[in-house]
C-alpha cells in the first residue's frame, strides 16, 4: 500500500463504550476530498431490539492534517431514531490508522473510544 496523504479507502473499526462492557465492529467506506469528509459506515445492530441486523450511518465531518472530527447518524430507513454521534481523533502520519473518542451531545450519554484501521486505499 503506497503512503496516502487522505483518508479515501474502506476501513475496519471498532468501538466500545466506557460504561459496559461491549466492543463493536464496523466498517466504514470514506471519501477525503481536499480534507472534507464523507461516507458510510455499516455494523451489527448492537441496541434497536425493532431494528434491522445490521445499522447503516453517514459520516460528515472534517479533517485538519492529522486531526479527525466527523459525526456519525443513522440512517432513518433502519427504523432506528437515534442522535448523531460525535467522533475526534487522529490519524496516523501513514494514514493507516485512526484513533479517538466518540459521544453524543448529551453528556450524561455514554461515550467511548475508536479505531478504524485502512483496509484499502482509493474509492
Amino acid at each position: 500500500m503506497s503512503n496516502s496523504s487522505d483518508m479515501n479507502g474502506i476501513w475496519s473499526g471498532m468501538y466500545n463504550y466506557n460504561d459496559i462492557d461491549m466492543t463493536v465492529k464496523f466498517t466504514a467506506w470514506l471519501d477525503d476530498q481536499n480534507s472534507v469528509i464523507g461516507g458510510t459506515t455499516m455494523e451489527p445492530n448492537t441496541f434497536a431490539p425493532e431494528g434491522p441486523d445490521d445499522l447503516m450511518a453517514i459520516i460528515e465531518g472534517a479533517r485538519a492534517g492529522l486531526d479527525v472530527a466527523f459525526q456519525k447518524t443513522y440512517e432513518a430507513s433502519s427504523g432506528v431514531v437515534q442522535t448523531p454521534v460525535f467522533y475526534e481523533g487522529e490519524v496516523d502520519p501513514d494514514f493507516k490508522e485512526v484513533r479517538g473518542f466518540w459521544r453524543y451531545e448529551a453528556p450524561e450519554r455514554t461515550s467511548g473510544e475508536y479505531r478504524l484501521i485502512r483496509m484499502a486505499e482509493g474509492m
